[in-house]
């Protein structure tokens, strides 16, 4: 949980927060590493790097799956791309500097042949990357 909340705390801040030998933390956390998919970044505030603008895009295409999810993955906009279930079969959440970047990206959503989307524009993040980050998220892991 201490990591979750921040990546680059010491180990002997954390072994001393557990009342834990450094060397058994350095080992625990070896284990883990091994059968887990750990990757360190950072959390950026676009708005202040010049992207002030974040929408999810809700979509549908009847396009063949892998060159629409292609293209999707290719595009430099797209911070995250999901497949969901309902009435859109994708959800992507995509940054940009301007409208007219934005507006580019909706013209070439239309050229992969989405024939429906919805976009929503995120006016405050409320909650981010939050999940496990927290000692009473200890309850959820069995």
């Amino acid at each position: 949980m201490l990591l979750r909340q921040n990546s680059r705390m010491k180990l002997a801040v954390i072994a001393r927060s557990l009342n834990m030998p450094i060397s058994s933390l350095f080992e625990r956390m070896k284990l883990l590493q091994s059968g887990l998919d750990l990757r360190y970044f950072s959390l950026l505030d676009y708005p202040k790097i010049g992207y002030p603008i974040r929408v999810f895009v809700a979509m549908h295409s009847d396009e063949p799956r892998d060159e629409f999810r292609s293209s999707l993955m290719q595009n430099l906009s797209v911070n995250t791309l999901s497949r969901v279930s309902g009435e859109y079969n994708y959800l992507a959440e995509a940054m940009f500097a301007d409208v007219a970047g934005l507006e580019d990206f909706l013209e070439k959503l239309a050229k992969l042949g989405i024939r429906r989307k919805q976009v929503y524009y995120v006016i405050e993040a409320c909650k981010q990357e939050y999940f496990l980050s927290s000692e009473e998220h200890l309850n959820l892991i069995a």
